[in-house]
């Protein structure tokens, strides 16, 4: 009786060991995380002009690729500069979302 008491404290020690380092993983991941978006803000601070930046500069944005890089410069090309974050939800592809994360990033 005493054998099986002592198996069933070790892996019940086991299994606290697990969780605990499982959980302080998954903190750990969220800090990387939050701390990447900082340091993609802080490397952004020199704002881009979005009516003035090269396609490939837009394209360093998060959540703005080759495709929507050139719908922004098409865009402006045809209905003039942006004025604000709310204009530039008119190009294909850019939402509330995206233009929430752009516009510490960018100016006009």
């Amino acid at each position: 009786m005493q054998g099986n008491s002592i198996k069933f404290k070790g892996l019940l020690c086991a299994l606290l060991l697990l969780i605990t380092f499982s959980g302080s993983g998954l903190a750990s991941g969220q800090a990387t995380s939050a701390s990447q978006e900082q340091a993609t803000i802080q490397q952004s601070a020199a704002r881009i002009n979005i009516n003035q930046a090269t396609a490939e500069q837009l394209s360093s944005l998060p959540g703005i690729g080759p495709a929507k890089a050139e719908a922004i410069i098409l865009t402006r090309e045809k209905q003039g500069r942006f004025t604000s974050t709310q204009e530039l939800q008119a190009v294909k592809g850019i939402g509330e979302k995206t233009a929430a994360k752009l516009k510490p990033l960018i100016s006009f």
